[in-house]
């Protein structure tokens, strides 16, 4: 027993310092580094909250993964976490376009280089609503959540050990901020602000669409498997399941999926005494795009 506690320790401290490293470098150049930069360089008055705040919504996102991965997935699905952290992005970028529009050309009047006024806490939560919701469903947060999985009793180890990560990464993008703010004048920061999360904005909802077509074009190459088997083509439960992919899909993908369909009969049952592979399909499904509403592959 003497020896064990040492050994436990040194375990949960390489676990913490593994998970650290892992963390550190994905989050580098990522999406939400970039945020808190594009924030921390506009508002040079608030670059301590805005760390504060970038740093409490990674930790948030971090407990979150540790804790109920699981359960978020349920409620968030990644795509409705793409669109939302892309619509917020883009009101970020006409807030800055407004302010850039709005404020005096340098020379114009000595407020010209002057931030515009926000409240303190107007500023934490503007900046902790875009980085916590960036950061769902990230990279980092993905992997975070699988180091806890793998190590259930070390989880602490893996949540110390990524906000920790984190907290110096959003700790980089402030510095970097400030130091870009000194040398930028304020017109020419929030311009490029707008620009920034703009892009990000864009970056986002167009992942949302990529992750559609490839959902929709793995859907065509399975249910064109089913087809193939003589059992599975004249099924109902697979007719269904067509109609509700036309219901909801991609419609380069659902001409291939109706020239797939066309000339095919029914039975009019939907059990054929076997293990029936749309029940596999539909786990598939739901395992690898998060669609827990697949009810049209249900039996009963």
């Amino acid at each position: 027993m003497a020896v064990s506690a040492p050994s436990a320790r040194s375990g949960t401290a390489k676990l913490a310092a593994v998970t650290f490293a892992a963390v550190f470098v994905a989050e580098l150049g990522d999406k939400t580094q970039i945020a808190a930069l594009g924030f921390a360089a506009n508002s040079p008055g608030y670059r301590w909250i805005v760390f504060a705040a970038a740093a409490a919504a990674l930790v948030l996102s971090s407990l979150i993964g540790v804790l109920v991965g699981d359960l978020l997935a349920r409620f968030l699905k990644p795509r409705t976490l793409s669109t939302l952290a892309g619509i917020i992005f883009l009101v970020c970028a006409a807030v800055f376009a407004v302010q850039f529009f709005a404020s005096e050309a340098p020379g114009e009047a000595a407020e010209a280089a002057a931030p515009v006024s926000r409240a303190p806490w107007e500023m934490f939560l503007f900046t902790f609503a875009a980085i916590f919701v960036a950061e769902l469903g990230d990279k980092t947060q993905l992997a975070t959540m699988s180091l806890a999985a793998g190590n259930r009793h070390g989880r602490w180890a893996v949540f110390v050990g990524a906000a920790v990560a984190l907290t110096a990464t959003s700790a980089l993008a402030c510095l970097a901020g400030r130091l870009v703010g000194q040398y930028l004048d304020p017109r020419i920061m929030k311009l490029a602000a707008a620009v920034l999360f703009a892009v990000l904005g864009v970056v986002f909802l167009a992942g949302r669409a990529e992750k559609g077509k490839a959902e929709f074009a793995w859907l065509a190459e399975q249910i064109e498997k089913l087809y193939a088997d003589e059992a599975c083509s004249q099924c109902v439960r697979l007719a269904r399941f067509l109609e509700h992919i036309e219901a909801i899909g991609n419609k380069p993908v659902n001409e291939r999926i109706a020239e797939l369909q066309r000339g095919r009969g029914s039975c009019s049952q939907e059990a054929c005494g076997r293990d029936c592979p749309i029940d596999a399909l539909h786990e598939q499904w739901h395992q690898r795009f998060d669609h827990a509403d697949a009810s049209p592959l249900k039996k009963g």
